[in-house]
């Protein structure tokens, strides 16, 4: 198995210093993130999408995927 990385910036590294590309379907049921919970119950009633609060992981997904 892998390891745990729990400090935020060193996940970040993993994305912008990736040498490889794998795919992962992961599929649920339910997804129980607390801090979370109020963006998701405000989505589907047309309050915001949350990207506000994504805006600098988006950047980073969008400028390492081409």
């Amino acid at each position: 198995m892998g390891i745990l990385i729990t400090d935020g910036a060193a996940f970040l590294t993993l994305f912008s210093e990736f040498e490889h590309v794998a795919y992962r379907l992961e599929a649920r049921t339910a997804y129980g993130v607390p801090e979370e919970n109020e963006l998701f119950r405000s989505f589907p009633a047309g309050h915001g999408s949350g990207e506000e609060r994504l805006g600098s992981w988006l950047e980073l997904m969008v400028l390492r995927s081409g």
